[in-house]
């Protein structure tokens, strides 16, 4: 627990490499679960920030509760990004794009929020979102943010000749409209001109 001279104050959950149960308190929280399977309840009042690994091997799948895009006390995402991790994303990986199906993928961007509603929350309902965008090329990663009208899944993206590689990392439970998660409430990454 943290106290600020500016009077405010948060609390920061740090998880283990085993699947760990975090729940936020009433006061801004900074909650990373890191490695194993993870329960994030986020749905105290408060400003609250979920960290997820760069890596989904290092970060699990986590499933997290409670997020909210609206109003003073919204919540946000974050990734922790070190320079090797944002290198290995679509050009230099620093811009985040608010995307419909058929919208062009910028030349930096490193993470996607797909504002068409899927289908379902499957592999292949991703491949497809991918598909039908303008501009990624094989080789390209990216994190892919995309809600099926209930939930909503966080997914790292490896676009290749065939079939591309489509690893889950979170699940929003509840967070069924996307149309809120702006670059206000992504940390990492600059937003792109669609924003």
């Amino acid at each position: 627990d943290v106290e600020t001279s500016g009077g405010g104050s948060y609390t920061s959950f740090i998880g283990t490499a085993s699947d760990d149960t975090i729940a936020a308190n009433n006061v801004d929280s900074v909650v990373q679960g890191r490695g194993g399977d993870d329960a994030i309840d986020i749905s105290a009042p408060g400003a609250n920030t979920v960290v997820f690994e760069a890596s989904p091997g290092d970060n699990g799948f986590d499933t997290v509760t409670g997020f909210s895009t609206g109003g003073a006390l919204a919540d946000r995402i974050g990734i922790a990004l070190d320079d090797t991790a944002r290198d290995a994303l679509r050009g230099d990986g620093s811009i985040m794009e608010s995307l419909a199906d058929g919208g062009t993928l910028g030349a930096n961007t490193g993470l996607v929020v797909f504002t068409t509603a899927m289908a379902d929350l499957s592999e292949g309902a991703v491949r497809t979102a991918i598909d039908g965008l303008s501009g990624p090329a094989d080789g390209d990663v990216l994190y892919f943010l995309a809600s099926d009208g209930t939930d909503a899944q966080l997914y790292e993206v490896e676009v290749q000749a065939g079939a591309d590689t489509v690893t889950e990392m979170a699940l929003f439970s509840g967070l069924d409209d996307l149309s809120g998660v702006g670059s206000p409430s992504i940390l990492g990454f600059a937003a792109g001109a669609d924003l």
